[in-house]
């Protein structure tokens, strides 16, 4: 059975990060995001749909209206999120993360509107 990863920051998680600050009518910007496990912990083989999920309801939570731009639009998506990068341990139907490793997750803004809630997301991180 897979269980939930326990993450524990790189850094302390209240504080926005440093240095993030871009001008309001910029369109693309990518952002890093390191994780560490506080345990070896399972994902369930189809994660990134999940990571997919949860990005949408931040999103949602905060801006319905580009929630709704962003998950109903017939266009082409202004984001883009990666899988994790790092060791992963492949089994039949699950990853195994090692509680000792950092993994990378990787979110682009392709458009003002997306940038715009990029930098507020990361004023006050979930």
């Amino acid at each position: 059975m897979a269980t939930s990863p326990n993450w524990t920051g790189i850094r302390d998680r209240k504080s926005p990060p440093s240095g993030l600050i871009w001008p309001p009518d910029t369109e693309l910007v990518g952002l890093v995001f390191e994780l560490t496990p506080a345990v070896a912990s399972y994902l369930y083989a189809p994660y990134a749909m999940g990571l997919h999920a949860w990005f949408l309801g931040q999103v949602h939570q905060t801006d319905p209206d580009l929630s709704k731009l962003l998950h109903d639009g017939q266009s082409e998506k202004a984001f883009t999120i990666s899988g994790l990068e790092g060791d992963l341990l492949p089994g039949r139907k699950e990853f195994q993360l090692l509680g000792d490793r950092i993994y990378r997750w990787y979110v682009t803004g392709l458009s003002k509107p997306v940038v715009q809630w990029l930098s507020q997301c990361l004023q006050n991180l979930p």
